[in-house]
């Protein structure tokens, strides 16, 4: 599906910065530098952003690369520092977080798993509210997609942490914290649909606030603001209430069906692109080899 007209874009313009970005990860990826690393993960982050807009399932293989990048930069960065302090620790949780919010993205549910299994950060006492909902968001997709429970994904001192910090916000959209941890708790306990439509209506009336300004700017419709078309903490978010949805109604609705016409043009293009990432199909584009 595209998107692009919910969001207020020119179709061909994406089209083209989605190949722009991506060539230009090909090329810094030959680069063996951390600054390269760097510059690698963000033209990956990018060119997934925009490739979700027209082409998902090339988005998804975007995504599964620029998290596979983003544990990369984590652990390089711990191999050159000298010794563990606050500082490398703070940086591998700050990267591992994005990496696991990516690996949503991704939907591949064996690196989402491996992300999570991998994570030395977990061992850590958490500081920040970005850590947190990233491991809210994993634990629970996976606890549903497993099959298990979604408490064994999460510690009760995460808990204990998030509703003190609840109030602190997440990613550049800056949700509340405490909507990552209603998601998982109402995950953990029999899932009412009701109250999962009440909290997907809360996350979309956010989005539809945030991009009502900016995109009918210049700079959003040049792709040169700030925040990106399709943010990959929010996306995880929405794929990861469209798995929540499909598994209360049996797998009878996804997400897009729960919330079809209920907000803004911009909520439901990410309602939209959600529920296609969680649908097999292939590319209508050409499929980049992983980077």
């Amino acid at each position: 599906m595209n998107v692009s007209e919910q969001l207020g874009l020119n179709s061909e313009k994406v089209s083209i910065a989605t190949d722009v970005y991506e060539g230009f990860a090909r090329f810094t990826t030959k680069q063996d530098s951390l600054e390269a690393l760097f510059i690698t993960g963000s033209c990956l982050t990018i060119a997934a952003s925009y490739s979700s807009i027209f082409d998902q399932h090339r988005a998804k293989l975007l995504f599964q690369a620029a998290a596979m990048n983003y544990e990369q930069q984590s652990y390089r960065f711990e191999m050159i520092s000298e010794r563990q302090n606050e500082k490398v620790n703070h940086f591998h949780e700050e990267k591992m977080a994005y990496a696991r919010f990516l690996s949503v993205c991704g939907t591949n549910l064996d690196q989402i798993r491996s992300l999570v299994n991998a994570d030395r950060s977990l061992e850590l006492s958490f500081r920040s509210p970005d850590g947190l909902a990233a491991l809210f968001l994993t634990g629970t997709v996976l606890g549903i997609t497993d099959a298990s429970s979604v408490a064994q994904y999460l510690r009760g001192r995460w808990i204990e942490d998030a509703h003190r910090m609840g109030s602190y916000e997440v990613g550049r959209i800056r949700f509340p914290l405490r909507q990552f941890v209603r998601l998982a708790e109402l995950a953990k306990e029999r899932l009412e649909l009701s109250e999962l439509i009440e909290l997907a209506d809360s996350i979309s009336r956010r989005v539809d606030e945030t991009f009502s300004t900016v995109r009918h700017s210049h700079h959003w419709r040049t792709l040169q603001t700030s925040v990106l078309p399709i943010e990959p903490e929010v996306l995880a978010m929405y794929i990861t209430l469209d798995v929540a949805a499909r598994r209360t109604t049996g797998h009878e609705q996804n997400i897009r069906d729960l919330l079809s016409n209920r907000h803004g043009e911009p909520s439901q293009a990410y309602v939209n692109v959600a529920a296609d990432f969680s649908e097999p199909g292939e590319s209508p584009a050409k499929t980049p080899v992983p980077i």
